[in-house]
């Protein structure tokens, strides 16, 4: 008898013939016959396709539309004159969050490739793979039915990799199976291509990745249009915006608001208000929409629940969810560890623990990482909210609000505090929100609302920031009494923001209350005492009582020298107001030295490039100009001139000469510069520090050349001084320097237009006589947009 040959691999016994006809042959695994099966070949008409039918309301991504035709590009027909040799499967991933449109971007991908492909199929990775590999081996007639499921998957696979047909495989959510078990599955040959769509960005041992986001905010704006078939009108334009942004951009919460609104006759207005009343309502009565297999509740579950199987990624993703959706510091967690949840706490605290729960989130496109920082999806993180139950909810927002009381440390005389708050702000904001939704009113949810306020306030946002001040004061007079110290606070700043906004009525109650509070429980000599006399008296002064507010401000600076010592900063504040409210009684002499003191005190304590050390800077500056102004007219004060008064010169003492108002003005401008300001008005919240567009200030080289001229005019005729001219001098010609250059004359001109403008003139023509008296010299300019 003739001897068996010997057993091999079961792939290797799987044997397809073309699709043209002939016998499939496969070895019984269990024994060593050989059954041989009879395939009556069918015809088969090209091209073979599946795909499901196209989105009418697909928009956009014509950018990663056009990565995918460059990246995919078929293969030439075997049977060109000269093909070019090609390499094996090309494999691409798209990947991204669940629900933001990878499937209906490869569909619309695939239509339009329709016609440069013999084989387009889709294949359901996690749900159906075996099933929809045996379907294509029926429709390009091969016997699958006679063999074992693990055999036929294999004879399609043969078949793929030695047709000479072109093929496009597209694998749909590849979320549960693992890259390397997949590419098990799929076949490789120079005619094909495949293209898989993943939550995970992990694919990269198979093919290229395309990350695919959010809708931009046009894109958007296109969808509803399409999706409605309506045209928009301005406010309406508006609306929608707002409602996009609402939803993050996610185009399966995009399509799920507008499928609910068109069978519901609803508009985006009216679709937004439902949604911000009764989202978990909505929400729950929505079913999937047409082109996706999901909806906003379902479409995470599967990632929420591989999340529980890792130490710490629930934990994690939980604790995000109470703060703001992106730009989460995780040094903020890792550092601050210890103010959380101990198991948590455990996790972010070892390094190989942190990363598998965050490579647990990532997988599932649950939470972006990119330079440090984390990003959850705001709807993300409204579901997770949703699932978690109120005692939950509220333990990991007491949690969040934990973790910010400890990370948070503004100080607005420490600049290096700035930009570290600056980027805690949104979480901030985000967790206090939150806490006052699940009515959290702890002494740290009231700090926190207090510091909210403070910063928004002292970067201009007024508007915003009253809320959180109001907030913190219900929580702090619920949780401490009306009589408490941190009520005063609360207190105090309530009343310097309705003061910056312009209700000074409404404010003085807020400031008489707080320093009743603090003389009380704190004493008449303790500084924060002292905080309130001196806002006390800024608001009196606001009102204009001059001299009711001065007593107020001694008082503060009293208390401060001798509580907190005469070098403070706190008493160069006192220093600056009282100089400011002296300046504004007409007392110039007497407003110089507190404002030289205090000068001197911030440049040492802050810093010469602090805004308070500009801030003196700016008031001495303003204070010189204006004495120089009253010199030239023989004033004193700003009382009203009276009538026939002589313009003699004042007999107060010498104020200092042009040249060093000049150099403060110069160094006023230069700190702004450097903190990207043009201006003292109140800085906006979240300001850009970029460069001013204003013209740049004269170079110190053109501020000598101006002095360098006046001093030639002036020894021309015999002159030191521009004190008046005595009315016998000879006038003689100059012994000393040429006549100055062009271009010194023109720095004159564009100084003297600058001053002018600041006096609202355009000419010097004679000024009338209601108005402020000084005396021009040239004729105009051409134009101040020329200097």
């Amino acid at each position: 008898m003739e001897e068996e040959p010997a057993a091999s691999h079961f792939h290797d016994q799987v044997v397809g013939s073309a699709v043209g006809g002939g016998s499939v042959t496969a070895r019984n695994i269990a024994g060593g016959d050989i059954h041989e099966h009879i395939h009556i070949p069918r015809e088969v008409t090209f091209p073979v396709v599946n795909l499901p039918p196209r989105n009418p309301h697909f928009v956009g991504r014509a950018a990663h539309l056009q990565t995918l035709t460059a990246a995919l590009r078929p293969a030439p027909h075997p049977q060109a004159p000269t093909p070019d040799p090609q390499p094996l499967t090309i494999t691409q991933t798209i990947s991204g969050l669940g629900g933001v449109g990878k499937s209906q971007l490869m569909l619309h991908f695939a239509h339009t490739q329709r016609a440069q492909y013999d084989v387009i199929w889709w294949l359901r990775v996690d749900e159906a793979l075996t099933e929809d590999f045996l379907a294509l081996g029926r429709q390009v007639g091969l016997a699958v039915e006679a063999l074992e499921q693990a055999a036929a998957v294999q004879m399609v696979r043969a078949w793929l990799s030695s047709s000479d047909k072109r093929w496009l495989l597209l694998c749909d959510n590849a979320d549960t199976m693992e890259p390397r078990d997949l590419r098990a599955w799929l076949p490789a040959g120079p005619q094909g291509r495949i293209l898989i769509t993943s939550r995970s960005p992990r694919w990269d041992a198979v093919g290229a990745v395309l990350r695919l986001d959010v809708f931009t905010a046009a894109e958007a704006g296109d969808f509803w249009r399409k999706r409605m078939e309506l045209e928009l009108e301005l406010e309406e334009e508006r609306t929608l915006a707002e409602l996009a942004m609402e939803l993050g951009y996610l185009p399966l919460a995009l399509a799920q608001a507008a499928a609910y609104a068109a069978e519901n006759g609803l508009d985006a207005a009216g679709y937004l208000d439902l949604y911000r009343a009764r989202r978990r309502e909505l929400w729950a009565r929505q079913p999937a929409p047409d082109d996706y297999h999901a909806t906003i509740t379902t479409t995470w579950e599967i990632g929420f629940a591989a999340a529980r199987q890792t130490a710490g990624a629930a934990d994690l993703l939980n604790l995000c969810c109470f703060l703001a959706p992106d730009d989460i510091p995780l040094d903020l967690l890792v550092d601050h560890a210890d103010s959380l949840p101990e198991e948590l706490a455990a996790v972010l605290a070892d390094p190989l623990a942190r990363h598998d729960a965050l490579r647990a989130l990532e997988r599932y496109a649950l939470l972006t990482r990119a330079d440090g920082a984390l990003s959850v999806h705001r709807l993300v993180q409204a579901v997770a909210r949703d699932q978690m139950g109120e005692a939950r909810a509220k333990a990991w927002v007491e949690a969040a609000v934990g973790l910010l009381y400890q990370a948070y440390d503004f100080d607005k005389q420490d600049m290096t505090t700035w930009v570290k708050c600056g980027q805690l702000m949104p979480h901030l904001a985000a967790a206090t929100d939150l806490a006052a939704e699940w009515g959290i009113e702890s002494n740290r949810a009231a700090f926190l609302n207090n510091e909210a306020g403070f910063y928004l306030n002292h970067y201009g946002n007024l508007a915003e920031a009253r809320p959180y001040f109001e907030r913190a004061l219900a929580i702090d007079e619920k949780a401490l009494g009306p009589d408490h110290p941190d009520t005063a606070i609360d207190l105090n700043n309530l009343g310097l923001l309705l003061k910056t906004m312009g209700d000074l009525a409404g404010a003085r109650p807020y400031h008489e209350r707080a320093l009743a509070i603090r003389e009380k429980a704190l004493g008449p000599d303790h500084p924060d005492t002292a905080t309130s006399l001196n806002n006390l008296g800024g608001l009196l002064q606001a009102i204009g009582n001059l001299a009711e507010a001065r007593p107020y401000y001694e008082s503060a600076l009293a208390i401060n020298e001798k509580a907190l010592g005469p070098d403070h900063p706190d008493t160069a504040q006192s220093l600056n107001n009282l100089g400011y409210l002296l300046q504004a009684m007409g007392n110039l002499a007497g407003a110089r030295p507190y404002y030289e003191r205090a000068l001197a005190i911030r440049e040492k304590a802050l810093g010469p490039d602090h805004p308070d050390t500009a801030n003196s800077l700016n008031n001495l500056g303003i204070s010189c100009e204006r004495w120089a102004i009253w010199r030239r007219h023989g004033r004193t004060t700003n009382a009203p001139w009276p009538s026939g008064k002589k313009r003699s010169a004042p007999t107060t003492p010498t104020p200092p000469p042009a040249s060093t108002t000049w150099a403060i003005s110069c160094k006023r401008w230069g700190i702004w510069r450097r903190h990207g300001r043009i201006t003292n008005a109140p800085w906006p919240l979240m300001k850009k520090r970029s460069a001013p567009t204003t013209p740049t200030p004269p170079a110190a080289s053109t501020t000598w050349a101006v002095s360098c001229k006046r001093w030639g005019i002036w020894r021309r005729h015999g002159r030191t001084t521009n004190a008046p001219w005595p009315s016998t001098k000879k006038r003689s010609a100059p012994t000393t320097l040429p006549r100055p250059s062009a271009s010194t004359t023109w720095a004159i001109s564009c100084k003297r237009w600058g001053i002018w403008r600041r006096h609202g003139r355009t000419s010097n023509a004679p000024w009338p006589s209601w108005k402020n008296r000084w005396e021009p010299i040239t004729p105009t300019p051409k134009s101040y947009a020329a200097i």
